[in-house]
């Protein structure tokens, strides 16, 4: 008599925030932004999301990029993941909703251009569970990087550094 194998528990597999957004410790970075404000709560022990605001400290020009690098940890090895330009950040807060980027800028109260300086809303802001898929060969520490630029000919071509902002998410499984 064959017996069938014992039910397996589901594994739970999480995209939480692994803290509150940061500011880079460079000094360009610190003089732009403060994110003391910035929190990260529970629903449960399956999802997290973060409130609060930063502020930007100086003003930022119309012609702005924003690079983002993600990076991904696990034990001793980093590895980026990738990395991406909006030459124009300016042109993307204009289209509102009809940027592609809408669903990253919906939860923060971003003001039209020039920016700053001023308080910048996060409302209960959680992670795009589409982006990081949650599956267990993705399990590790995330690190994102928005360096932001100015850029006088709207281009990516000539780029100086204003400053940085770092997230940390982390897909783990629970059991």
């Amino acid at each position: 008599m064959s017996q069938g194998l014992p039910p397996q528990e589901e594994e739970i597999i999480t995209l939480n925030f692994d803290g509150p957004v940061r500011v880079c410790q460079d000094e360009d970075s610190l003089s732009l932004f403060d994110t003391s404000e910035v929190e990260v709560h529970r629903y449960n022990e399956t999802s997290s999301f973060m409130r609060g605001y930063f502020e930007i400290l100086k003003e930022i020009q119309e012609c702005v990029s924003v690079e983002i690098k993600v990076e991904k940890t696990l034990g001793s090895r980093t590895d980026i993941l990738f990395t991406h330009d909006i030459c124009n950040f300016c042109d993307e807060l204009s289209k509102s909703e009809k940027s592609k980027y809408n669903k990253y800028m919906y939860p923060l109260s971003l003001p039209e251009c020039p920016i700053g300086p001023g308080k910048v809303d996060i409302a209960d802001w959680t992670p795009d569970k589409d982006d990081l898929p949650r599956q267990k060969a993705n399990a590790g520490g995330y690190l994102t990087v928005l360096s932001f630029y100015s850029n006088p000919s709207c281009d990516c071509e000539e780029k100086v550094f204003l400053g940085c902002m770092l997230i940390k998410f982390i897909i783990e499984t629970l059991e």
